[in-house]
């Protein structure tokens, strides 16, 4: 084989295959192969998803290729990108390596949200919600050029804090949950485009003591897949949830209990895909979509993971359905 040095990156000799990324709470990062993750029934226990050390937790789990662009945003509302090849690879019980070791984080600066990206061209906004219930709009084309110090994304008023960024195409709507259970549902064109460091607009009302705790896009060819910190979960059509005006109160999206506990985490899926279900304590289970009950909004839901005991849900992923075979133990 011949070729030029200057013809041929890193990046050509990589494998673009799924990954799984994940980070806990003390900041440390890394990446495994998909398939080192078993498709189990509802109900299960999962299987361990990382060593951690003492007083950690795991905090953000992503699918991704290992071509993907990653985009990391920080608790001061900045942005750092890094390829998902140069997070390394390690074996599904492994610490990880310190995040800081590929991030010029600041002293007391967290990574909060992660967002894989393919492209940044077209006309597609990266929307923001926070826990206040802001939400902002801005082209992802204007992240695209990110030094090694990263670069402001989103001002965030002190008190709040960033919950969750997706993708949104003009005219899409999306839908925001809050942790006691409340759903809203809105266009994303009533969230004009703003830059890199505007703060943005309210997205929803809350209600005393309540915080939001998701946001997806919607597409009506899904099911909107709600899940709670005790490993309750439920599927809902999301014709469900009526289109409100940007700000209003919203409607209940799950009836939430002691057994429940408080929502964690939602997601817009299809039959056809496997989600991942990720606790605290490092425990990750990968299920199909279609074992989770469709029911209306005013539901408890079913049990969809037996957690250990003090541990809870933090995070649900969403990845093709796994392939016979496929599998590790």
């Amino acid at each position: 084989i011949v070729a030029d040095a200057n013809e041929v990156s890193i990046k050509d000799l990589i494998p673009d295959e799924p990954c799984v990324i994940t980070l806990s709470n003390r900041g440390y990062v890394k990446r495994v192969p998909l398939t080192e993750y078993k498709e189990q029934n509802r109900g299960g226990r999962g299987v361990k998803g990382a060593q951690l050390k003492e007083e950690d937790f795991l905090r953000l789990v992503y699918v991704a290729e290992t071509h993907d662009s990653l985009m990391f945003f920080t608790n001061t509302g900045r942005l750092f990108l890094k390829d998902a090849y140069e997070i390394p690879e390690a074996p599904r019980t492994s610490f990880g390596k310190p995040l800081v070791n590929f991030l010029n984080l600041q002293p007391g600066e967290q990574v909060l949200r992660l967002l894989p990206i393919r492209s940044f061209e077209g006309d597609v906004d990266v929307m923001f919600a926070t826990a206040q219930g802001t939400v902002k709009k801005t082209l992802l084309g204007d992240f695209k050029n990110v030094n090694r110090n990263g670069i402001k994304a989103i001002s965030i008023d002190e008190g709040d804090a960033l919950v969750e960024v997706r993708l949104v195409k003009p005219g899409e709507d999306v839908v925001m949950i809050t942790r006691n259970g409340i759903g809203t549902r809105f266009n994303s064109n009533e969230v004009r485009r703003m830059g890199r460091a505007a703060a943005g607009v309210r997205g929803i009302s809350l209600r005393a003591g309540d915080a939001v705790c998701s946001l997806d896009v919607v597409d009506d060819s899904k099911t909107l897949l709600v899940a709670t910190e005790n490993g309750y979960g439920k599927r809902t059509d999301v014709s469900e949830f009526r289109v409100q005006s940007r700000g209003g109160k919203g409607i209940m999206a799950m009836r939430l209990t002691d057994k429940t506990g408080p929502m964690a985490a939602q997601l817009l899926v299809s039959e056809d895909e496997d989600i991942m279900l990720i606790t605290d304590d490092g425990t990750i289970i990968r299920m199909p979509v279609d074992d989770i009950r469709m029911v209306g909004r005013n539901t408890q839901g079913v049990r969809i993971m037996r957690l250990s005991e003090g541990a809870r849900v933090i995070s649900v992923a969403l990845t093709d359905r796994a392939e016979s075979g496929d599998a590790a133990p």
